[in-house]
């Protein structure tokens, strides 16, 4: 055998080698991940957790849905890491979207708690949501318990799509909004950019695109109507 046959050798060998080291690698740190979501936690577990949908409301249109969905958790003790939310329209058809995909609204309900949070799930239009807990250490359970979507009841000529008041409607304006919101969610001081409808009795401005005095998701819902619609009409000088 002469060297550069040898030499070519050993160059496949190598590679051979670098790729199994590679997918070690990508491995270790898939592995957690996968482990997790493919264990299914066994019936009598999933029974002694209590994770149920309250409530549901979708607002938007065409491709772009969205949806704020409440749960709320019973008086289990499990330790509960993610839950999936499954949503069925009137054809039967499906989608799935993890409570760490949300985007806006609270963390995953604690024991004898509830929490709200905005999804966006595609061109699915849901009339019911069923939500199914994964459990850190026994796996993840079925959808069981379910309730309906409703279609949010937006007033056309009250909403306001150009939120950052540049105009024009787009995803800035989104994106602002989800800021905004998180923002007044979570006790911030405002930004004056954040400035949006003037409450007279607290002096300040506020995100309240309801104008109910309060900020809830009905606000992301009702921003969610004026931005597909294109309602501007409700926008303060």
């Amino acid at each position: 055998m002469n060297k550069q046959g040898l030499s070519d050798i050993v160059t496949v060998i190598l590679i051979i080698l670098i790729v199994l080291v590679a997918i070690g690698i990508i491995w270790a740190f898939l592995r957690p991940v996968v482990n997790e979501t493919s264990r299914v936690a066994s019936a009598q577990d999933c029974l002694l957790v209590a994770t149920e949908p309250i409530s549901c409301m979708y607002s938007g249109g065409g491709q772009y849905w969205y949806a704020s969905v409440s749960v709320k958790r019973g008086a289990d003790q499990k330790n509960v890491s993610d839950i999936r939310l499954v949503f069925e329209d009137e054809n039967g058809a499906t989608i799935s979207r993890s409570w760490k995909e949300k985007i806006l609204g609270g963390d995953l309900p604690q024991t004898l708690e509830k929490s709200t949070i905005g999804l966006s799930i595609g061109s699915l239009v849901p009339i019911t949501v069923a939500t199914a807990p994964l459990l850190s250490e026994e796996g993840a359970c079925s959808p069981v318990k379910k309730t309906v979507c409703e279609r949010y009841v937006y007033e056309m000529g009250t909403g306001c799509q150009d939120f950052n008041r540049n105009e024009f409607g787009d995803g800035d304006d989104y994106d602002h909004f989800v800021y905004c919101y998180e923002t007044e969610r979570e006790g911030k001081i405002q930004d004056p950019p954040c400035m949006y409808d003037y409450d007279p009795v607290l002096r300040k401005q506020r995100i309240d695109i309801t104008h109910d005095g309060g900020i809830t998701l009905d606000d992301f819902n009702a921003f969610v109507e004026a931005f597909v619609i294109g309602d501007n009409d409700g926008c303060y000088p």
